[in-house]
């Protein structure tokens, strides 16, 4: 531990010195300087404040695409099941009427045996 807290002690130091080296340097007054840090702080706000509305506006695209898209899948799987529960219901009703007909014909041939 004592290298890495020696470490970092060295590199506050370095950037302590860099940044009186830099204003010492600076081409600019102190006023200036903090005048353009302002604007530059501020144009980086308001680019930040367009991105997030770019990716609140891109986020709502995708949300209302996506909605669209399940909702269109579920009444298609409505009209699907519609369709399957009809046929298979109609699938039961022929063959109950198949088995009525060969039921009556079966009554039909014993009545024919009894009476004849």
């Amino acid at each position: 531990m004592p290298r890495k807290l020696t470490g970092i002690g060295l590199f506050a130091a370095g950037a302590g010195v860099g940044a009186a080296i830099a204003l010492l340097y600076a081409p600019r007054s102190g006023k200036h300087t903090r005048a353009r840090l302002r604007n530059t702080a501020n144009r980086t706000i308001h680019r930040v404040e367009e991105i997030q509305n770019e990716v609140r506006s891109r986020m709502s695209e995708i949300v209302e695409d996506t909605s669209e898209t399940i909702a269109t899948a579920i009444t298609a799987g409505k009209d699907k099941a519609v369709r399957v529960s009809r046929e298979c219901l109609q699938g039961t009703v022929d063959r109950v009427r198949e088995r009525m007909n060969e039921g009556r014909e079966r009554v039909e041939e014993y009545i024919r045996a009894l009476a004849g």
